[in-house]
């Protein structure tokens, strides 16, 4: 059995058509920079899909699975 591929940052580019550092801004909130509220929700969409591990994620999953959101 083949170990499962682990996401990154650059698969959830290639797939939103963005570049890696953006999805870097995006995911760790960074308010330097200004992306339109879509693109956002798409990067943290894809990188839901995915199966991408990272902390804002698992606080986004949890206020909405609460309610919180």
């Amino acid at each position: 059995m083949e170990p499962q591929k682990r996401i990154t940052q650059e698969d959830i580019a290639r797939t939103c058509k963005i570049d890696q550092g953006s999805v870097t801004r995006i995911l760790n909130e960074d308010t330097r920079d200004s992306f339109a509220e879509d693109t956002v929700q798409k990067v943290f969409r894809i990188a839901r899909e995915l199966g991408y591990l990272h902390p804002a994620l698992i606080t986004s999953n949890r206020r909405e699975s609460d309610g919180s959101r």
